[in-house]
């Protein structure tokens, strides 16, 4: 019985593919755009970064937190700002709260302080890491998905009109 994160990933990616054989991995991954060496990598029980973690978990229909299966969906990166946002209004608390010291948090979480120090400014970590701050806050990990891109700054169709100096003393 898988135990980590990436065992339960290999299994499924296993039971998807023909035992999991590299190309097929890598031609479902493309298929669901995610980078197959990526694939390849989980399939043989490598760790990957958390982002392509839960994109394959997803594509797969593989739950990230408990490894029961979903419905299969397409998910974008993870934003590791509101991974580092969450991680700091949950220690500084609403106002009147006491705050939670980083120390004791990380500790309750089990999670190593640097670790901690790393997703509070909105730097990657480790799959496993970022299920255990998932479990200590209550939250799932697909909160922290992409939902879409910032809007744009101008419309397409508008354009900025731009005045000349010429002729002006300075």
């Amino acid at each position: 019985m898988p135990v980590t994160p990436i065992q339960r990933l290999k299994a499924a990616l296993c039971d998807r593919t023909s035992g999991g054989s590299l190309p097929e991995v890598a031609a479902f991954a493309r298929a669901n755009g995610i980078n197959g060496r990526i694939a390849n990598r989980a399939s043989r029980g490598i760790e990957i970064n958390a982002s392509d973690y839960l994109r394959l978990c997803a594509a797969l229909g593989l739950c990230p937190v408990t490894g029961g299966p979903t419905e299969p969906k397409a998910l974008g990166p993870l934003d590791w700002r509101l991974v580092g946002l969450k991680v700091c209004v949950t220690l500084i608390g609403s106002p009147g709260d006491k705050h939670m010291p980083m120390r004791k948090a990380a500790k309750s979480w089990r999670i190593a302080l640097a670790a901690l120090a790393r997703m509070k400014s909105g730097q990657p970590v480790s799959i496993d890491n970022l299920l255990k701050l998932c479990r200590g806050l209550g939250v799932h990990p697909h909160m922290f998905i992409q939902r879409r891109p910032p809007p744009p700054m101008f419309h397409g169709e508008q354009s900025v009109e731009q005045k000349s100096n010429e002729g002006r003393a300075a």
